[in-house]
């Protein structure tokens, strides 16, 4: 099964905790960033695209 890369956006950390750890279990998935709100959410997401220069452009990143 292919990984799903994601960013988790949840207020509460005892759901977050779970989630991730269910999510990885049940379905593959990698979270590499966690949000508490839509706004660090989103500062997440455009930091994964900064990621991306030249050379260095992860697969799971498109534009």
């Amino acid at each position: 099964m292919q990984q799903l890369i994601t960013i988790l956006v949840e207020d509460s950390k005892t759901i977050r905790n779970n989630l991730i750890a269910a999510m990885a279990e049940l379905a593959g998935v990698q979270v590499v960033a966690i949000a508490e709100t839509a706004s660090e959410a989103i500062a997440a997401l455009q930091g994964c695209r900064r990621m991306r220069a030249p050379g260095n452009s992860p697969s799971w990143i498109s534009s």
